[in-house]
């Protein structure tokens, strides 16, 4: 083989050796957002969100009484919503790996996300747009994902959940 033969071949594994530390690089930061998205999603404040909204939220009206009568619980379920609107956002993006996200939170968003609607059916009026568009994408989806693993509807299981306590960190 000639010099320029293995100029190729160099040239080539270079490559290569790049596009691998690229994609390797890619993935861990993939990773790191996912952990830290889901440390995020585990806060008490987002939890507690979470269980008022299961708990008290099954109609718009109920979504009116709450912003009317305890503004800072609906502040509570509206992180929470808003939580899971960016993690939809970056599963969109592809920022993070749908299927993980799935995996690991398919059940608790397909689950927020029956009871959530209400939310977003509520202040749409008020906002004139719908909010939280990418929590509503991935709810569909979760919500999708839930029924195909052959799991009991989030729908039936909605009041399971009620006599359990939040634990605290």
């Amino acid at each position: 083989m000639n010099t320029d033969g293995w100029a190729v071949v160099v040239a080539s594994v270079a490559l290569v050796v790049s596009v691998g530390t690229w994609l390797h690089g890619r993935h861990e930061k993939q990773r790191d957002l996912f952990l830290s998205l889901h440390e995020r999603l585990t806060h008490p404040d987002f939890q507690s969100g979470r269980r008022i909204l299961w708990d008290e939220i099954h109609h718009s009206g109920d979504v009116e009484v709450l912003i009317r009568h305890r503004p800072q619980d609906f502040r509570q379920v509206s992180g929470a919503i808003a939580m899971f609107d960016i993690l939809g956002l970056y599963v969109a993006k592809k920022y993070v790996n749908k299927d993980a996200v799935l995996q690991e939170w398919g059940s608790t968003v397909a689950r927020t996300y029956l009871h959530g609607v209400h939310v977003l059916d509520a202040c749409e009026p008020e906002f004139g747009w719908r909010p939280w568009p990418h929590f509503e994408e991935l709810g569909e989806e979760a919500d999708r994902w839930h029924v195909r693993k052959g799991r009991r509807h989030p729908e039936e299981v909605s009041g399971a959940f009620e006599a359990r306590p939040l634990r605290r960190s």
